[in-house]
């Protein structure tokens, strides 16, 4: 009776394999995964890591120049580049502080920009501390805000992640070839940093 039950499971895991359905293959690669063509939020990691992830270019800028400082807030970069995909692993380490092994095969994917999109990144120096904002240091300013093409919105959505500070990297989903604007308003004063360049706007 018991190798009747077994013969018979064996066969219909056969046939599933055959038609393709109900069995999961180890060697089949993880699905891809789209950003939302509005996507932005703030990541975590080292220098390395945002080179890893920009994988269009990078561009080394000076922290003394590509900045944006306020009454409340205060940012720096240390470099900026783009992407049109992401490494599933290495975006989730950056995104949810995971070590590589707790990475789910659903997240393994490549993350690529939406159709026509491409992705925008700076990085914060993760050795330094950030500019002092004018009425010097205080709570970590959580009010971040980015312009895509005249279209003003928050910098992070929901439960993300909402402060910047040292070792964050700012990414922003943008069509092909627009600029992308860090802002911050303070007082009803509003100023930008080019996230493309880094120069003060």
């Amino acid at each position: 009776m018991v190798t009747s039950l077994v013969a018979r499971f064996a066969a219909v895991l056969a046939v599933a394999a055959t038609l393709g359905c109900g069995v999961w293959r180890s060697d089949d690669p993880p699905s891809v995964v789209v950003l939302g063509a509005d996507y932005s939020g703030i990541l975590e990691g080292s220098r390395q890591v945002f080179e890893t992830l920009a994988t269009g270019g990078v561009t080394p800028v000076t922290p003394a120049t590509a900045r944006l400082v306020g009454p409340t807030y205060g940012v720096a970069f240390d470099a900026v580049g783009t992407s049109r995909h992401f490494d599933g692993t290495v975006f989730a380490q950056a995104a949810y502080g995971l070590l590589p092994e707790d990475v789910s095969r659903d997240s393994r994917g490549e993350h690529r920009a939406a159709e026509g999109h491409e992705l925008v990144l700076a990085h914060v120096p993760a050795d330094q501390h950030l500019p002092e904002p004018e009425r010097g240091y205080s709570t970590l300013f959580t009010s971040w805000q980015v312009e895509v093409g005249g279209t003003v919105r928050p910098l992070v959505h929901g439960n993300d992640r909402n402060t910047i500070a040292a070792g964050s990297i700012v990414v922003v989903s943008v069509p092909i070839g627009a600029e992308a604007r860090l802002g911050a308003t303070v007082d009803g004063r509003t100023r930008w940093v080019s996230l493309r360049t880094g120069r003060p706007q």
